[in-house]
């Protein structure tokens, strides 16, 4: 099973057209005791699993207003 991460950052610094995505398998990211905070690697902000996306409206969700735990 594959997972896909997108940055939702609106002043991310993407060259491309559209906003970065990475996709990888999910045994790669999670384990039982972690799951991974993917960020993006040309603006640094956390980036939101496809499912998340898919479960809101992507234009209400910000890079900016995510806070992770300290």
């Amino acid at each position: 099973m594959e997972v896909s991460y997108h940055c939702t950052n609106n002043n991310c610094n993407f060259p491309g057209n559209h906003h970065f995505q990475m996709t990888f398998n999910t045994e790669s990211i999670i384990d039982i005791n972690n799951f991974a905070t993917v960020f993006c690697p040309f603006c640094k902000k956390p980036m939101l699993a496809s499912e998340l996306l898919s479960s809101n409206n992507s234009s209400n969700i910000d890079a900016d207003d995510i806070r992770l735990p300290s």
